[in-house]
Formats: structure tokens, C-alpha cells, sequence
């Protein structure tokens, strides 16, 4: 495994900083909720769906930040992770990375934390697929190859 390198650090600062607000925004949109709600739900996660949502504007501040330092960290493990050559390659790698976010995701880490858990039905799947695929996982990819390509 490569070291993490200040400019590791940077890119994921960056690159998280980009991708994690555009996924919140893209759940606004699909969930038809509030900015608020949807960062409230991120806050169930820590403290359950009935706090979260009761909790006013500190527990949708709670599921932003959460949010953010995701995001940063899984960037900061794509940025760490891929080998230079592939990074050069963002298209097919970020969105295999976005797709394998969404895994993460739901399989391990939702089922880990205090949020409610159910069946996904089948359109909210898909969309949450190409959600992690473009406005995450690519988005990821494509600042990592811009900041990390080698200068002349």
C-alpha cells in the first residue's frame, strides 16, 4: 500500500468536499425531502431515526459533517489505493468505486449503525446506483486524476 502523502490528503479533502454534498443533493432530489431531512437522516445513523429527526438544525449539522468525513475518507482510500496508472483513467474506475460506495454502504456500514433498515424497492436502487456510480464515484475519480497527474 502506497503512503498517505500530503497531497493524498488534499485530494480527498477536495475530492470528498465535491462528491459528498453532491450526493446529499442528489438524495434531495430523489427522496423529495429537505436538505435538513435528508442530513437528519445521516444523523440516524448515531443516534436513531426518532432522535435524528427531533433533533433540529445540531443533528442535520451532525449528518452534514458525517456526511463530509465519509466521503473524505473513502476519497482519501481511492486516492491511496489506486495505482497512478488507473487513476489517469477516471471514467471506468471512479464509477466502479461509486458502485462499490453504495456496497459498502448499505451491506456493511447501515446495517452497523442505529439507522432503520428495509428493502430498497427497485426504482430507489436504481437511482441510488447511478447516483454513487456519476455524482459520487466519478466525481471522486475525475478531481483525484486532475490533482494527483504528475507535472511536467
Amino acid at each position: 500500500m502506497a503512503a498517505i502523502t500530503r497531497k493524498h490528503l488534499l485530494t480527498a479533502a477536495v475530492a470528498g468536499g465535491v462528491a459528498g454534498p453532491l450526493d446529499l443533493l442528489a438524495a434531495t432530489a430523489q427522496f423529495k425531502a429537505p436538505f435538513d431531512v435528508i442530513c437528519k437522516s445521516v444523523a440516524a445513523g448515531w443516534v436513531g431515526r426518532e432522535a435524528a429527526m427531533a433533533g433540529g438544525l445540531p443533528m442535520a449539522a451532525l449528518g452534514f459533517v458525517s456526511d463530509l468525513g465519509i466521503s473524505i475518507i473513502a476519497a482519501l482510500i481511492y486516492c491511496v489505493v489506486t495505482p497512478a496508472r488507473e487513476i489517469a483513467r477516471p471514467w471506468l474506475n471512479g464509477t466502479l468505486f461509486g458502485l462499490a460506495m453504495f456496497t459498502v454502504m448499505r451491506f456493511i456500514i447501515t446495517p452497523l449503525s442505529a439507522a432503520p433498515r428495509g428493502a430498497m424497492p427497485p426504482m430507489v436502487l436504481a437511482e441510488s446506483l447511478l447516483v454513487h456510480a456519476f455524482l459520487f464515484g466519478l466525481p471522486v475519480a475525475l478531481i483525484a486524476a486532475w490533482m494527483l497527474r504528475p507535472r511536467p
